[in-house]
Formats: structure tokens, sequence, C-alpha cells
């Protein structure tokens, strides 16, 4: 080793001799390790209210953004979309009454993926018999108007 290199990926001089790429590899694998561990950790938690109010609002979201995609940048801004943007922010804040109504912000951080889940479904549940019954009390509205 009379001849220094310079690697910009290695922070001694030279690339690393074998019981130093053993350590190295190590690391890198326990560091990755980590890192996995502590995504599946976050993927599998539902961590707040709004995190799960969101999730069970998705489809509602997706049609949103839909509307905006499918618009022209002038419409997207106006009020083309706006019946849709309504719905969402009517599920955002049903979704969170009834997970609070249900004790979701009142699970402990260390609760099981299942009993949050088991929660949010139930608002979902919720939530969309809500819809159903605001859209029966709609339709029966109409057809009494239009019987007078």
């Amino acid at each position: 080793m009379g001849e220094k290199e310079n690697s910009s990926f290695f922070s001694l001089y030279g690339s690393p001799r074998s019981d130093e790429a053993a350590q190295l590899r190590a690391a890198i694998e326990q560091e990755r390790a980590a890192t996995a561990a502590a995504v599946r950790s976050r993927l599998a938690q539902l961590i707040s209210l709004e995190e799960a109010a969101k999730a069970n609002c998705a489809d509602v979201r997706l049609s949103f953004a839909e509307c905006l995609q499918n618009r022209s940048m002038l419409a997207s801004m106006t009020s083309f979309c706006l019946a849709e943007k309504r719905r969402v922010d009517k599920c955002l804040e049903s979704q969170s009454r009834f997970l609070h109504q249900l004790g979701f912000h009142k699970l402990p951080r260390n609760a099981n993926y299942e009993e949050r889940l088991a929660l949010a479904n139930k608002a979902d549940q919720l939530y969309l018999r809500h819809i159903s019954e605001s859209n029966e009390n709609e339709a029966a509205t109409a057809s009494e108007a239009k019987t007078t």
C-alpha cells in the first residue's frame, strides 16, 4: 500500500481490506434491516386519527383527484370540482368524528394493528350508513317535491 488512493466511498484511503469490508457489509446490512423494520412498522400502524380518516376516505379523494386530472387547468382552479372537494371535506370530517366517538384517539400508541383496523372499519361502516341515509332522505325529499 505504498500509494494511497482517495476513495469517495470510504472514509479511509483505498478500498477496505477484507476484515474492513466484512465490517462495512455487516454495518450496511444492519442499517438496511433497521430501516426496513421501521418502514414495516410505520406502514403497519395507522398512527393518528387523521391518517385513519384519510385512509377511509381514499375512494372519495381519488374521485376528486381524477376530477382535477381530467379537467383543464382553468377548470380545476375554478368551481368545476367543487362538489368533489366538498365530498372529500365532508368525508374527512365525518370519519374523524366517528373515529373520535369510537375512541380511536384513546388507543395506546402500541395498540396492535388489528385493534386500530377494527375501529377504522367500524367508522367506515358508520360513514357509509350515514351517506346512504342522507341519499335516501334527499331522494325522498326530491320525490315529495315533485308530487306536490
